[in-house]
């Protein structure tokens, strides 16, 4: 048997019961916010070696994740990003070199 130990989709852990005794847990909110963020950083990973949009697709359903989890909608994070912007500004096409 293979030993995962990781987050996995929920499509994934349903089609893999099908095939093998599975064991699994439902974590805690702040265990599932560690793994999370590990899941992030992963993800992140992936996203900078590939540079493929379905990578970076899957950075941002973590993200998503991670709001849920922590209680935050999209119209909120979205007020705060905006908020920000109007304070200090976007991240334009421009590299500070000196």
């Amino acid at each position: 048997m293979i030993k995962y130990n990781k987050l996995v989709r929920e499509k994934y852990l349903r089609l893999l019961r099908k095939v093998e005794k599975t064991y699994y847990k439902i974590l805690d909110n702040d265990l599932y916010l560690q793994i999370l963020n590990i899941k992030l950083k992963e993800e992140l990973n992936e996203y900078l070696e590939s540079g493929e949009v379905k990578e970076l697709a899957d950075l941002i359903e973590v993200v998503y994740i991670i709001l849920k989890a922590k209680g935050i909608n999209l119209k909120e994070l979205n007020k705060v990003r905006l908020s920000k912007r109007k304070e200090k500004s976007g991240f334009e096409n421009i590299k500070l070199e000196k």
